[in-house]
């Protein structure tokens, strides 16, 4: 499923949770930088980051100049 934001991220994460009997595979495109709360609720319903590697080189630079130092350590960069 794909998604842009914390907000998006958040309902696709909540209606990934009333599936009833769960998704065989859960995975969310697009998981750059997610806050420590959405990264838990990915776990608890075990959904897999799908990153596109290929971003990685050019979204770097622009993440170290764009986002606040506290999102970093939350970027995939």
């Amino acid at each position: 499923m794909g998604w842009v934001g914390d907000g998006a991220a958040a309902q696709v994460l909540a209606a990934m949770a009333t599936v009833e009997g769960g998704i065989d595979r859960p995975l969310l495109t697009h998981c750059q930088i997610l806050g420590p709360d959405l990264l838990e609720k990915m776990a608890a319903l075990n959904v897999v980051a799908n990153i596109q590697p290929s971003f990685v080189v050019t979204d770097a630079a622009f993440a170290a100049k764009r986002l606040p130092p506290a999102l970093l350590p939350y970027s995939y960069c």
